[in-house]
């Protein structure tokens, strides 16, 4: 995690290292799907996370590659773990649960809600009047076959 907000390129072939992107909230997971390298913004708060794209450099020692990030959803809990196992994009957040969106971004749909940590979420689930959630904590995320398989706590 870089407390910087960058994303840099680190070429195998001896080139200079390439920054990708700056000014990020709180950058975290990485994920390369095509030409993409999709980002997350881990954020400050419990909703100011999001998930962004860059294109990768072509070619892989260009020299100023960096370019504004496309930000494909907004307004999540915490983002981290991301996984493409089909046309849509999935990820966990330590707020949110695990949520999926179309490629190109869009709305997030949230297919196991969470809510990080045990006292957190009494309190949270009391102070809103909410249903409980399903877990509270998801830790990681892989993709394997046609299931997605998720480490949670609680």
């Amino acid at each position: 995690e870089d407390l910087g907000g960058r994303v840099h390129a680190v070429p195998k072939n001896g080139c200079p290292t390439i920054a990708l992107a700056s000014a990020l909230n709180r950058p975290a997971g990485l994920l390369v799907v095509g030409d993409w390298l999709y980002l997350t913004e881990r954020g400050n708060s419990y909703t100011d996370g999001a998930i962004a794209r860059v294109a990768l450099p072509d070619p892989p020692c260009a020299a100023s590659a960096q370019t504004e990030p496309e930000i494909l959803v907004e307004g999540l809990g915490h983002p981290t773990w991301m996984v493409v196992p089909d046309d849509a994009l999935y990820w966990t957040g330590y707020f949110s649960g695990l949520q999926r969106a179309p490629l190109d971004g869009g709305t997030a749909e949230t297919l196991v809600g969470c809510f990080g940590g045990y006292q957190v979420r009494a309190r949270l689930v009391k102070s809103l009047r909410q249903p409980d959630f399903n877990v509270a904590l998801i830790e990681d995320l892989v993709a394997i076959g046609g299931s997605l398989f998720i480490v949670s706590r609680f």
